[in-house]
């Protein structure tokens, strides 16, 4: 085994204030997590978003939205599904509502078997 490349992440839960500006826990706008992950299985990170107004959530790689039904977030979770050795990298995941927003930046590590 070893790591083909480098580059998601074991994230921590994310907890949310109840109203205003959306939050990691010790109310920081910014959480970096490294998570390393087996070619081909799924991760899936919960999460706990509560605040109002409910935020939007997007997710980005090298600046670029990432349009990949395989890696997706939402209020509740961040799913990478089946992942491949390309998706080794750094994401971006933006929580934003009218109140602000906050950044995690995942990094991910996929392990996989030599070729």
């Amino acid at each position: 085994m070893s790591v083909c490349s480098v580059g998601v992440t074991n994230m921590l839960d994310f907890v949310f204030p109840l109203i205003g500006i959306p939050v990691f826990p010790g109310g920081s706008t910014y959480m970096n997590v490294t998570r390393m992950i087996q070619e081909g299985e799924t991760e899936v990170i919960n999460l706990s978003v509560t605040p109002y107004p409910p935020p939007t959530v997007n997710i980005t790689r090298g600046g670029q939205v990432v349009q990949n039904s395989r890696i997706t977030a939402t209020r509740q979770a961040i799913t990478i599904s089946n992942v491949l050795r390309g998706d080794t990298g750094q994401y971006l995941v933006m929580y934003t509502n009218s109140e602000g927003s906050a950044t995690a930046e995942l990094n991910l590590i996929v392990l996989c078997e030599l070729d």
